[in-house]
């Protein structure tokens, strides 16, 4: 049979006014910083696809470098946060500049060969 009144865990020392511990605050608390930093990967990857399709011409070239901006910045709050935090946005805006500014390919290039050394 179920216990109704299951015994209560304290925290610290046993003295006059003991709290309980409040172990669903911290699992609620790691949820939270989870999806914070699933939504900074998603954020990151977007902003490398956005690269690529602007680097294809799919997108124009503004719109890249709005999200380089907008990663930029979330890159910057999450390295005042923690390191960790900051390492993913900051490595995503990285990845999507050099993208973005990498020289593009010369299809037709053309050579100058003069007809006739003098």
């Amino acid at each position: 049979m179920l216990n109704p009144n299951p015994p209560i865990r304290f925290q610290g020392r046993i003295g006059k006014n003991p709290k309980p511990c409040e172990t669903g605050l911290m699992e609620s608390l790691a949820i939270v910083v989870m999806v914070i930093f699933i939504g900074l990967i998603v954020i990151s990857l977007v902003t490398i696809l956005i690269a690529v399709l602007a680097r294809r011409k799919k997108v124009k070239f503004w719109v890249a470098m709005v999200f380089n901006v907008f990663t930029g910045l979330l890159a910057a709050w999450g390295i005042s946060v923690a390191w960790v935090l900051g390492l993913i946005p900051f490595l995503g805006l990285v990845i999507s500049s050099i993208i973005l500014t990498w020289p593009r390919r010369k299809k037709d290039s053309v050579t100058l060969v003069p007809d006739d050394f003098d």
